[in-house]
């Protein structure tokens, strides 16, 4: 009676614990959304961006679904508005240093 009982709750956690594809699945849209949600910052954005949008595409070869590629166009938005805004930032900055404000000349 004790055997059955412990193959059929080896067999129950069996079931439960994900597969590496669902594990990269969850990656890949955790850095796509950490790529969405920091995407001013030029280092951070671009890279997390871009890791989701990898381990998305990845994924969707190995398993494909609508959560797949919900990492990958989330991912893909996140490095479009990353390159964006890292353009923008590159071009204040240089108006920055060149701006001449002065009254006097």
């Amino acid at each position: 009676m004790t055997d059955t009982s412990n193959t059929a709750t080896a067999a129950k956690l069996k079931r439960r614990r994900p597969d590496a594809a669902t594990v990269q699945l969850w990656v890949a849209q955790a850095f796509a959304l950490i790529g969405l949600i920091w995407f001013w910052y030029p280092i951070i954005g671009i890279a997390h961006a871009a890791a989701g949008t990898i381990l998305g595409a990845m994924t969707m070869k190995k398993k494909p679904s609508r959560e797949a590629r919900f990492a990958v166009i989330v991912g893909a938005v996140a490095l479009v508005a990353a390159i964006v805004m890292t353009i923008i930032e590159l071009h204040s900055i240089d108006i920055v240093y060149t701006y001449d404000a002065s009254p006097w000349t």
